[in-house]
C-alpha cells in the first residue's frame, strides 16, 4: 500500500504547538450543539439491537451466496427504486419505508457501510436521478418467525410499532404483485432453487467495483467487537458521540488535508460504531453532516484488516493516536473500546446474543487470532479517505488472483513498467492480460 510516513516528534512538537495557537481555527467542539442530523446515541442502540437479533436468527453467520446476491441485486434495489417512482413520482424525496426481509437486509446493511462504493453502483445501474435510496427504518428487519407474533400484538401496540407493521405488510405486498412467482423470505428458497434453477445468479462476490461477500465476512464480527460490557453503559455511549465528533474532526488538521490527503485515520471501536451508525442512518445525511463539519466528506472502508507490525493499518493507527494526543492532550486508547481479538468460537452461535444478556456467557469468550497481544491496545478496521477524489492507496498486485480489472478494495492493479530499452525495436513492457504499468497516482 501507498507510504504514510509518521513522525512521532514532528506531531509533538511542531503539529501541537501550532495547534494550541490556532485551535478554533480547526476545532469547533461545543458539546451544547448536536453536530449531527440524528440522535446517534439512540440510533446506535437500535443498531446494536439490530445486530444482535440479525445474529440470533443466523443470519449474520451466514456464508454469503449466489441467491442472496440476486434477491438483493435483482429484486429489492429493483423494487426500492420502483417503489420511489410509484410514490414520489418527480419529487426530491430520496429515503424509502420498505422494510427488507433478514438476509436481504444485512446484505444492503453492508453495502451501504461503503457508502461511495454503493451510492457509485445505485448511480451506475439506475442513474443518477433515483438518488442514494437510504432507509427510513434502517435497523429494521423482517423474518418470518416474527409474523406470527406480530399478527398477535397488533392490537397492543404503540403508533411507531403499528407503523413499522403496516411497513412491513406493505413491502409484502409489493413484493408480490412485482414478483409473484418469489418467496419474499430467504428460508422458502430452497425449494425455488432445486425447481428453478435457471433463475439462479452466479456472482463473483462483487456488486460494481466492491467485494460486498468479503466485507459481509468482516462485518460478522462486528458486534463481538462492541459487545464488551464498556458497551452498556449510557456514559460510556455518550463518550463515543463526542468522540466521533472530534475523530471527524481530525481532518481539518494540516497532517490530514494540506500535508497528507492521503493520510488515513483509524477509529477505536467505541467511535466507529457511532461512525457505522452515522452512515447506515442515512448517507445523504451523512454526506451532509461532514461536509458541514469538516468541508468534506469521508470514505469508510473496512479492508484493511492486516494488524500484523508495520502493517497500513497499524501505521495508521499509531498516526491517529499520536495525532489526537496532540490535538486533544488526551490518550486515544480507552478501556473497552479496543481491539478484542477475534471472536471465540461460541460467538458464532445463533444463541450468543442471549447468553450475553443473560450473564451466562462467562468463561466462554476467550478471544482467538494471531493478534492476542494486540488486545486493548489497537483499534478497528475501519479507515477513512476524505473523498473519491482523493486518491488512495494503490496496492502493487497482480490482478491475476482475483476477478479480472478489480483488486480487493475495488481499485485498479499496477505492476512496475521495466526501463525502457535502448535497442531498437524491442519492447521491455509488451502487453500483459489483467495488468496495468505504472505506479499509478
Amino acid at each position: 500500500p501507498g507510504k504514510l510516513e509518521i513522525s512521532s516528534s514532528h506531531i509533538k512538537s511542531r503539529t501541537r504547538r501550532k495547534m494550541i495557537k490556532t485551535k478554533q481555527e480547526y476545532f469547533n467542539t461545543d458539546e451544547t450543539v448536536n453536530p449531527f442530523s440524528h440522535e446517534l446515541l439512540i440510533q446506535a442502540k437500535k443498531h446494536v439491537c439490530f445486530l444482535q437479533t440479525l445474529h440470533a436468527c443466523g443470519i449474520t453467520q451466514s456464508e454469503p451466496n449466489d441467491e442472496m446476491f440476486r434477491r438483493y441485486s435483482k429484486l429489492w434495489l429493483p423494487l426500492l427504486v420502483q417503489h420511489q417512482k410509484q410514490d414520489y413520482g418527480n419529487r426530491t424525496k430520496r429515503n424509502v419505508n420498505l422494510v427488507p426481509p433478514s438476509d436481504i437486509a444485512w446484505m444492503w446493511h453492508c453495502h451501504r457501510l461503503a457508502p461511495f462504493r454503493y451510492a457509485e453502483y445505485i448511480r451506475d445501474i439506475f442513474g443518477s436521478e433515483v438518488g442514494v435510496l437510504d432507509p427510513v427504518l434502517p435497523f429494521i428487519f423482517q423474518h418470518d418467525q416474527f409474523l406470527e407474533r406480530d399478527e398477535m400484538v397488533q392490537e397492543d401496540i404503540s403508533g411507531q410499532e403499528r407503523n413499522i407493521l403496516e411497513s412491513s405488510a406493505y413491502t409484502r405486498t409489493l413484493w408480490e404483485e412485482m414478483y409473484p412467482h418469489e418467496p419474499f423470505f430467504m428460508n422458502d428458497v430452497s425449494s425455488f432453487i432445486l425447481e428453478g434453477n435457471d433463475k439462479k445468479t452466479k456472482t463473483d462476490g462483487y456488486l460494481g467495483k466492491f467485494n460486498l461477500s468479503s466485507s459481509m465476512k468482516r462485518q460478522s464480527a462486528f458486534l463481538w467487537q462492541i459487545s464488551s460490557p464498556s458497551f452498556q453503559s449510557d456514559e460510556f455511549l455518550q463518550n463515543g458521540v463526542e468522540n466521533y465528533h472530534k475523530f471527524l474532526l481530525l481532518r481539518n488538521t494540516p497532517e490530514c488535508t494540506s500535508k497528507n490527503k492521503n493520510a488515513i485515520i483509524v477509529p477505536t471501536f467505541q467511535i466507529d460504531l457511532f461512525w457505522h451508525t452515522h452512515i447506515l442512518t442515512s448517507i445523504e445525511d451523512y454526506n451532509h453532516d461532514c461536509r458541514a463539519i469538516t468541508g468534506r466528506t469521508l470514505n469508510h472502508d473496512d479492508s484493511l484488516d492486516d494488524r500484523s507490525e508495520g502493517s497500513l493499518l497499524d501505521r495508521s493507527y499509531v498516526f491517529t493516536a499520536e495525532l489526537w494526543k496532540a490535538c486533544y492532550g488526551e490518550e486515544y486508547a480507552i478501556k473497552g473500546a479496543m481491539y478484542r481479538g477475534e471472536p471465540p468460537a461460541d460467538y458464532f452461535d445463533k444463541n450468543w446474543p442471549i447468553r450475553q444478556c443473560d450473564n451466562t456467557a462467562a468463561g466462554v469468550d476467550i478471544p482467538t487470532g494471531p493478534y492476542l497481544t494486540l488486545v486493548g491496545k489497537v483499534g478497528a478496521s475501519s479507515s477513512g479517505l476524505l473523498s473519491p477524489s482523493a486518491s488512495p492507496p494503490v496496492e502493487w498486485v497482480s490482478v491475476l488472483t482475483v476477478p479480472i480489472g478489480k483488486t480487493p478494495d475495488g481499485q485498479p492493479g499496477f505492476i512496475p513498467a521495466s526501463p525502457k530499452s535502448r535497442q531498437y525495436g524491442v519492447n521491455t513492457n509488451e502487453r500483459k492480460d489483467n495488468y496495468i504499468f505504472g505506479k499509478g497516482s
